[in-house]
């Protein structure tokens, strides 16, 4: 049975009202004046925030251009991933891409808000793709991290082996390749590949797989 989550707190909604604010403010003024006139400033003037409260929220303009949040695994995408009875590398890129998701601009119910905007931003400025491909890197460290730490529960008695795993070295190996096949499907079909029903990274799988079984 699946367990509702949580109403938030008005703490929480407070928050999330702010982060839009922001995140909005900043691809309005990209979009109507230019990218370099999105500046912090201009951004949290256009907010009606503080500069310090920006940086609260984000810690770049890029950030809050694209709506980045700092990345972490949520217990969804973890039990998800667990419970999958995929092909190990088609696991942990939905893995990668669930949390790049969950960590990436989406409202309150999971869809990503404001995803042509974005799109038409990014493709007017594709420097901004590089830091989409900086976050899912960074995504790609957390998750190793979190590998570790799974490492030493299941060492220590306290958490189950995940079915099918792969060595230490192997899942290291196999995030580095689940990050480029993300990006490429990001690179292909735009936000839409972060969708959870989006075929995109399938796609991009027998891509590579194609490739390499033709050298």
């Amino acid at each position: 049975m699946t367990e509702c989550k949580p109403e938030p707190s008005l703490r929480e909604r407070r928050q999330v009202e702010t982060w839009t604010q922001i995140h909005t403010a900043a691809l309005d003024l990209a979009l109507s004046d230019g990218l370099a006139a999105a500046t912090i400033d201009a951004i949290a003037d256009r907010a009606g925030i503080s500069r310090r409260t920006f940086f609260n929220y984000f810690p770049s303009k890029e950030d809050a251009l694209l709506g980045l949040r700092t990345p972490q695994l949520s217990d969804e995408v973890r039990e998800r991933f667990r419970a999958s009875q995929e092909p190990a590398l088609v696991r942990l890129t939905r893995l990668v891409r669930g949390t790049v998701r969950e960590t990436s601009a989406t409202d309150q119910l999971g869809r990503t808000a404001d995803m042509k905007r974005r799109k038409e931003l990014v493709s007017q400025h594709p420097e901004l793709a590089l830091r989409m491909k900086a976050h899912m890197g960074a995504v790609s460290d957390m998750l190793m991290k979190e590998l570790e730490r799974a490492e030493e529960e299941i060492a220590d008695g306290n958490e189950e082996p995940i079915p099918d795993g792969f060595s230490h070295e192997d899942a290291e190996a196999a995030i580095m390749l689940a990050n480029i096949i993300l990006f490429h499907a990001f690179k292909k079909e735009g936000e839409s590949a972060l969708h959870r029903d989006s075929d995109a990274i399938i796609h991009s799988i027998e891509t590579f797989r194609n490739i390499l079984e033709s050298k």
